[in-house]
């Protein structure tokens, strides 16, 4: 179920603690040295109407809080679930009547870039303190294309770690992916449906660097649960029917450790470090975006500094920004110096790799 959220909506009820950064004054200095070209986007995109942007519910409180604080512009914020929103902005790409301008999570839009859907990114990019390879890790902006145009990724995370309930499972009794097969787990672990966003990115995971085998046997023989409610499967972790969790997203995990369930605890397998992910972090913007300016003020405003404390603070992971650096990202989702991640968000892998794990999990799972 889609949920939509604009500023001038009620009974809207946040996701995430209150973020100090939001409802304070305009961010100083953000978009210094746009210079005229700069205010006559501002000003075009005030005549077009609110942006739209397609992503994560929980985004969209700080985002249109946000994004009118910096710009004087509005948001409309339409959240839910993440396979959702991208196949509603695949059909409306596809059939030119475009109402949706940007989404997050839109890493599944590689090929919409040779049929010219999509909108090129690098060029449209404004703002010196956005464009400054100094503010970026590895000196510069990370992209999913190849063509580096398209897919902006403003953070990566470490992803695809189990998540234990100790108060059944004692730390230190699982330290492999093996360990996950032993018969006293079997019908204990539940996990994010492989066929949904974080879901497919843990199981495209387990299958790259364990075998399909062992992951027939992992989420078959072993009676994995599936969930497609992400907060859901952290849930059952925590009340202890189901100890073990996979493709759990950090916001969910963090939700119930700041409730105070101390017993919800992340561990690092010693033979997989897991995938770096871009997630809702990835911005794609369409082609005939209905407010084509807006969208590029909110392109801006998303890689900038207070664009990017936004998605880092609620999201919990990481921002590609040198300059970002929250509090309450946790540990286990900052990639470690000199450890190899299965980079997923890469066109590469993704069109010749992540299609194929697909229709393997079509023909194990069904759609």
């Amino acid at each position: 179920m889609t949920v939509h959220f604009n500023m001038k909506a009620a009974g809207f009820v946040a996701c995430v603690a209150a973020i100090a950064f939001i409802t304070g004054a305009q961010a100083a200095g953000w978009d210094d040295g746009g210079g005229e070209a700069w205010q006559k986007v501002l000003e075009a995109a005030k005549k077009e109407g609110p942006v739209v942007v397609l992503g994560r519910p929980d985004l969209g409180k700080p985002f249109a809080e946000g994004f009118k604080r910096d710009t004087g512009l509005s948001m409309d914020f339409l959240g839910g679930q993440t396979r959702e929103l991208q196949s509603r902005f695949r059909r409306e790409v596809a059939s030119g009547n475009v109402l949706s301008d940007a989404i997050l999570g839109g890493e599944t839009a590689v090929d919409m870039i040779a049929p010219d859907y999509l909108m090129s990114l690098a060029d449209k990019i404004m703002l010196p303190s956005v464009k400054d390879g100094k503010n970026w890790i590895n000196g510069q902006i990370q992209w999913g294309d190849n063509q580096k145009t398209y897919l902006l990724i403003g953070g990566e995370y470490v992803h695809a770690w189990p998540v234990l309930n100790t108060n059944v499972i004692k730390p230190g009794d699982i330290k492999v992916w093996d360990d996950l097969l032993k018969p006293q787990y079997k019908g204990k672990i539940v996990a994010f449906d492989p066929r949904e966003g974080a879901g497919g990115a843990a199981a495209a995971y387990i299958i790259e660097t364990k075998g399909l085998d062992f992951f027939k046997k992992l989420y078959t023989d072993q009676q994995m649960v599936l969930a497609r409610d992400g907060r859901q499967v952290v849930e059952w972790l925590a009340r202890g029917s189901h100890p073990i969790a996979l493709g759990a997203v950090p916001p969910d995990v963090e939700y119930f450790r700041n409730s105070g369930m101390k017993n919800v605890v992340v561990t690092q397998m010693e033979d997989g470090p897991g995938a770096l992910l871009g997630g809702s972090a990835v911005l794609t913007i369409a082609k005939k975006a209905p407010h084509p300016n807006a969208a590029i003020v909110f392109l801006n405003w998303y890689a900038s500094k207070p664009g990017q404390e936004a998605f880092s603070t609620t999201w919990r992971t990481p921002s590609n920004r040198t300059d970002v650096e929250i509090p309450t990202v946790p540990d286990y989702v900052k990639p470690k110096p000199g450890t190899k991640y299965l980079e997923q968000y890469r066109e590469d892998w993704w069109m010749q790799r992540r299609t194929v794990i697909e229709k393997q999990l079509e023909d194990l799972l069904g759609k």
